[in-house]
């Protein structure tokens, strides 16, 4: 399973592992994006998108929670 909400890898996989990816390089990709959107949603409000930290939040721990069932060999 490569999918926690709204956020759904699967789609995407077979096109990136054709490339010559290995899971443990969409792995890492899922963890730096998951990071790089948690920390922005430290940052105070951005003028004119009240929404936007509670977006990167959601997303960022839906990587989180992504990485979690993957380390536990959730592979498919």
């Amino acid at each position: 399973m490569w999918a926690v909400g709204e956020v759904d890898l699967g789609p995407h996989l077979p096109p990136v592992l054709a490339l010559g990816a290995t899971r443990e390089d969409v792995l890492g990709v899922v963890a730096g994006l998951g990071g790089y959107l948690l920390d922005a949603a430290r940052r105070p409000a951005a003028p004119g998108l009240p929404t936007l930290r509670a977006f990167q939040r959601s997303r960022g721990e839906a990587a989180v929670r992504l990485l979690q069932e993957l380390g536990g060999g959730a592979w498919s």
